[in-house]
This record gives C-alpha cells, structure tokens and sequence, in this order.
C-alpha cells in the first residue's frame, strides 16, 4: 500500500480475510465513485472486491438488477458483484468498460483477475511458494518482502535484439517471475493451480450489410456517441486531447456536442511547437485552431520548452527500461489537466483498431471477390491523392498480400523501423537462445504480414497492443486516468463487420473515420490526408539537454551493470559525432534521437533496480 501511496489521492482501504488480503488506493472519477467502498466484502455471499472500474454499459446492466438505468447511487464495483453473482465469472461476456479487477469467491475460494477487452488498465503478478501477488504497478509487488527485485535478463536480452517483440510476448516484464495480464483475460487463482483464460477476440466473421453509405454513417454514429457519453461520465472536469488528426479531432468534435447539450465545457489539450520555434518542422496548430469555432471549448496549447527526453527521470516508475520518446508531452499533459481541475483525458490511441482503420488489405480482398471495377476505380483515385503511379500502387496495394510473408521483410508492415542501441554480443549469446529468437522472428513475421483479409489485417493492430503495462511510463500520470473511446468492443466489432468498399473509398483511406464524422467534424480536417509530427521541435529539446547527457555519461562507473549490456564508448562515440554538428541535426537522425535516449533509460532503470 506504502508503493501505490502516489495513486490514493482520495484516500485508501484494505480488506484482509483469511488467505487474501485486498488494498485500494481511491483516486474518484464519477460521481458514483466518490462515495464508492473499495475494497468492499458482502457478507451473505462471501465474496470481496477491489480494482479500477468503470463500467460503459450501464444503463443497459442497471435495469437487470432492479434500479433506474440511470442510478448514481450504484457504485461500478457493486454492480460488478452483482453481475458475477448472477452470471458468474461469465459476467466477463457482459461488462463494457475500462477495468482491471479483483475478485474473491470465498465459497469456491477462488481469486478472480480480469482485464477488459483492450487492456487499458494493468495487472502484473507474482506467483511464488505458497504465495500469489498481483498489483497495478509492478513496484507494489516488490514492495512485499516476500519478491526478490531481479532484473530478467533474458528478457532483456530479447528486447534488445527484437525491440519489437513485446507484440508476441505481451505477457513478459523485465522482472524475474513478474508477469504482466493481457487483455481480456481471466486469471483463476485457488490453492492448487493457476488458469488464465482469453474470453473475448475481435469477430472477423461478423459482418454488417449496407446498401448506402448513409445507413452505415447513421448505425456508426449511433454507437459512437453511446461510447463517447459513457465516457464523459465524470464528476470533474472533462478534458481531451486534440492533436489536429482524424482520431483526436473525431473525438473532441462529438464530446462537444454532447456537453453542449448539457450546458457544459470541454477542456482541450494540444502539443505544438513553441511561438520562437524556428525549426524545418510545422506543428498542427492550423489544423487544431478549426475548434475555435466551436463554442464550448477551452483549448490549451501545451509547448512544456525547457523539457525533453530526458526530463523528469527522477519521477518516473520502474516498470520498464524503455520510454515513449514524447514521454514529456504526456507529463506535460497531465499537469495542465491538474491544473484546470481535469481527472481524465479522452485519448485517440486504438482509433486504427476501428474507425480510422487505413484499409490494408481492402483492395486484395476486393480482388479475390471478383471486384475488379472498384479495385482499379480506388487505385485511379489512390494515385491522384497520394501522387504516386498506378503501377506502384498496385504492387504495393492489391498484389503484395498474395506474396508468401517469408519473401518479405515483416518490418515493411510494422510501420515501425527498430534503432538497435550497440549491445555487447557476450550478453546476448549468454542470456538470449538463437531457437527461441528465430521462433519469435517466426511469429513476429506473422503479426506484421499484410493479409488478404482486410479483416485480418485489422485484427492483428489490436493483437499488437495486448499489452496493457507500458502506457503509464511518464511522470505524473497518476494525477488522471486516459481514457480511449476507441478501445470499446462495440466500435471495434462494427468497423470490423464493415465491408471494404466503406473502408476504402474515392481514394481516401481511413474512410470509416472520414464519412462517419460527415457534418461533424470540421471538414478541412475531415479531408485532410497528411499529418505533421506529435513534437516537430524534439530534435531542438534534444539538443538543449546535451548538457545533462554529458552529465550522465560522466558520472558512469565501470562498476555499473550497464557496461553488461552496452558497448558505452560506442554510444559515447555516436554521441560525440552528432554534437560536432549539433546545429544540422534535424528529427530523421533517429541513430542519434533514439538510440541515446534508450540507453540513457537502461542505464537509469539498471542503477534504480539493480543493488551494488
């Protein structure tokens, strides 16, 4: 309770019966939260409860147990119980929301972990002798005696050759015997065996049937403002963050219009570049300033100029060595929320799970239908747009799908091209098995390989974010909890079930997102097809903290465990070319902009986690 101190900013409880012992830092969202009891036990069923919930449907749950669907004196926990002592732990299949859970069946004298479908609220635990922890941070179960803190190499090791193969082991931490749940799973837990089960996966045989584009616009937005009202459930201040793209601007545009009609305001939150900024890159200010029109919102533009990568170290969690590299923003972010009394941001994250999906696949699966005029109308349309010949578009877009994955480079799909930092060849021969990289490589190829299903294509985005652990890596989050509209099933499914001529179409991609928000959203943003860097000024941030990454450098022992690891004075040497023409570095010198960053992390973690 003492290591999560950091989150009960309303107070904290704890409940200790027989073998479990429960403990809840509060920190209040809704207004049925704040008189909510947690951990809370109910006696006549002998069945204990604790997490972080938030409940989307209940107005559709509310009526089933008996009270007015829009009952604020049901705290989400109670419903929970409610739920499970009429469904079971089948309850899972019923519930819509944000939560990581726990519950315990005194009469089966079972623990029950459950993550939600997309896995936006952690869970990592700990299995030993005799012994079961699960925590919300990872520093929770190292604060019992009972947990050595000893870093997986292995694991680390992996990483390091593989940056991306967090994708196929969503599971791992870089702590000995720590693991880390994965969405939409149930963990049972009784005195003799541990079973974890997968109770949800997108439908990709589902299917929704329209005629007009106009009927699918209406069911889409029909179920998108049921989400967005479910979560602009607050008893405080709602804010959102608006980066000026179709995700951000799709979401602050409806908030808007739901809060107008309850006479109310919704706060914004965009980065730009600061006003002296004098760099080659352009912020999305033209873009985010198309909201000054709408009368109900109080925009913030957030430039946080002395910070950068490798700011607020001190604060940050230990669950990870690696770091967002626009960590600072998100810090920035949640201060600025704190400030106007703000406890949760709306985020635009898994918008490419649904709406905004960019269509891989949707013209190789056009063709095998025998749809011949609507591939080569969209590819006529696609080369105007982007400006690229027919015959590119074509390879890149209807006959590469049908390639074999092992004829191609998995990482062209993954949109994402891995900076290695120079390891040391020792640790990784010691620590990482070549059968076992090769068996990753195997699956990795397989998660990144472009599919003729476009519904495939669609459902390995959220297979890649199974993950929930690493969302909370920046300082400061513990002042507001992110919430994701887009993560809800019901917008996933439905843009799922859509058929391709809606996901592609008159050569614009990400159609789903454009023709929903028709009338909407601003439409300058609705058409827009390009979009300008989160932090066009990060290489300048960069550059102003040279000072601090000399510090660092300087201070490194050849008794610190990252020399294990890292080939420092290649790092340093790479560092010392780059500051020669500081003033010509630019934000694609990524060898330098991340690859000191990362070791800077590593280095960091290593010292905090690793005794001498």
């Amino acid at each position: 309770m003492t290591s999560l101190e950091h989150r009960g900013q309303d107070g904290a409880g704890f409940l200790i019966r027989g073998c479990i012992g429960f403990g809840h830092q509060k920190f209040c969202i809704t207004h049925e939260s704040l008189t909510e009891e947690l951990p809370f036990y109910r006696a006549k069923s002998d069945i204990a409860i604790t997490g972080d919930i938030r409940i989307d449907n209940r107005e559709e749950l509310l009526p089933v147990f008996g009270f007015s669907p829009y009952d604020e004196l049901i705290p989400d926990s109670q419903l929970v119980l409610d739920a499970y002592e009429k469904w079971g732990i089948g309850m899972v299949d019923r519930l819509l929301g944000h939560y990581a859970l726990a519950l315990w069946d005194g009469k089966q004298q079972t623990l029950f972990l459950v993550t939600d479908h997309s896995g936006t609220r952690p869970i990592f635990f700990y299995k030993g002798k005799n012994v079961f922890i699960f925590a919300s941070e990872i520093k929770g179960i190292h604060g019992s005696r009972r947990v050595q803190r000893e870093i997986d190499k292995e694991h680390l090791a992996v990483h390091l050759v593989l940056p991306l193969s967090m994708h196929v082991l969503p599971e791992k931490t870089f702590f000995k015997h720590i693991r880390s749940m994965c969405a939409a799973h149930v963990l049972a837990v009784n005195r003799t065996s541990l079973k974890q089960t997968h109770y949800w996966v997108p439908d990709i045989h589902k299917r929704v049937k329209v005629k007009r584009e106009e009927d699918w616009r209406d069911a889409f937005q029909d179920i998108f403002f049921k989400v967005m009202k479910a979560h602009l459930r607050s008893a405080f201040t709602v804010s959102a963050l608006l980066s000026g793209g179709l995700d951000s601007s799709a979401i602050v545009a409806v908030a808007s219009r739901i809060l107008e009609k309850q006479g109310k305001r919704l706060t914004t939150f965009s980065s730009v570049a600061p006003e002296a900024f004098s760099g080659n890159g352009v912020d999305e200010r033209y873009f985010i300033d198309q909201f000054k029109a709408f009368d109900n919102i109080d925009m913030h533009y957030i430039d946080d100029e002395q910070s950068g990568p490798f700011s607020h170290m001190d604060r940050w969690n230990d669950d990870t060595p690696f770091r967002m590299s626009r960590h600072f923003l998100y810090t920035a972010f949640c201060k600025a929320a704190h400030h106007t009394g703000s406890r949760v941001i709306l985020d635009g994250v898994f918008g490419e799970h649904g709406p905004s999906f960019s269509g891989t696949g949707c013209l190789a699966d056009a063709l095998r239908k025998g749809k011949w005029l609507f591939v080569l109308k969209e590819l006529f349309h696609l080369s105007h747009r982007e400006n690229r010949r027919f015959m590119s578009l074509l390879k890149t877009h209807v006959m590469k799908p049908y390639l074999p994955a092992n004829l191609l480079n998995w990482r062209d799909s993954s949109n994402e091209e891995p900076v290695l930092v120079p390891v040391r060849n020792e640790f990784i021969e010691t620590w990482a098995d070549r059968a076992f990289i090769q068996h990753l490589k195997n699956e990795m190829s397989l998660l990144f390989s472009e599919h003729i299903n476009h519904r495939r294509n669609q459902v390995a985005l959220y297979l890649r974010k199974r993950a929930c652990w690493p969302r909370n890596s920046f300082a400061a989050y513990e002042m507001v909890e992110y919430n994701y509209p887009y993560a809800d099933p019901r917008i996933i499914d439905f843009c799922l079930a859509t058929p391709e001529h809606i996901k592609i179409r008159h050569g614009y991609k990400r159609n789903m997102i454009r023709s929903g928000m028709l009338g909407i959203m601003p439409e300058i943003i609705r058409l827009r097809t390009c979009k300008e860097p989160f932090s066009p000024d990060y290489h300048m941030r960069f550059s102003r903290q040279i000072p601090m990454v000399k510090n660092i450098f300087s201070e490194i022992q050849h008794s610190d465990p990252i020399h294990e690891i890292v080939h420092v004075a290649k790092v340093k040497k790479i560092f010392d070319e780059a500051i020669k023409n500081i003033a010509l570095l630019t934000n694609r010198d990524k060898q330098v902009l991340k690859v000191i960053p990362m070791m800077v992390y590593l280095h960091h973690f290593l010292l905090r986690n690793i005794k001498p």
